[in-house]
């Protein structure tokens, strides 16, 4: 099955044309894990603008399937506000991955997973990747990641 979904979804680079599909996909998987769990940080929604933002700070990465965008996220070298470095292994350069969301219709079939082992392929193209613990339980963990 993993095999077959690896073949039918593709991974690149967001683009400023994304920008509304992207806004679109993270409120409405913002929305569904609300009507799920309860209000929490992940009930925040997005803007275009706030999108477009994240093309210009961080590098956004867009899991296509056919033409429909199913995966998204954010991979930024900088580090954020709340996260405390002493629960990370130390690196010179690190890659965090601060957001991700998967289309609401296209949940529980593994796509943040391959959304996942992306952002680690991009890690390893850019040669940062340094520490990075595939045993975790919760891949949606943030990932510091170092240049070689």
């Amino acid at each position: 099955r993993r095999r077959t979904l690896m073949s039918a979804v593709r991974f690149r680079d967001a683009t400023v044309a994304d920008v509304p599909t992207i806004t679109a996909l993270q409120n409405a998987a913002a929305d569904a894990l609300t009507a799920r769990v309860g209000h929490g940080p992940w009930s925040a929604t997005v803007t275009e603008r706030s999108t477009l933002a994240g093309l210009q700070h961080a590098r956004l990465r867009v899991g296509r399937e056919g033409s429909r965008i199913v995966t998204v996220l954010r991979l930024a070298t900088a580090k954020p506000w709340a996260i405390d470095a002493a629960f990370f292994t130390p690196v010179r350069k690190p890659l965090y991955l601060t957001g991700m969301a998967v289309a609401v219709a296209e949940q529980r079939r593994g796509l943040g997973r391959l959304a996942l082992d992306d952002a680690v392929d991009v890690a390893q193209r850019l040669q940062q990747l340094r520490a990075f613990d595939r045993d975790l339980h919760d891949k949606t963990r943030l990932i510091r990641t170092r240049i070689v």
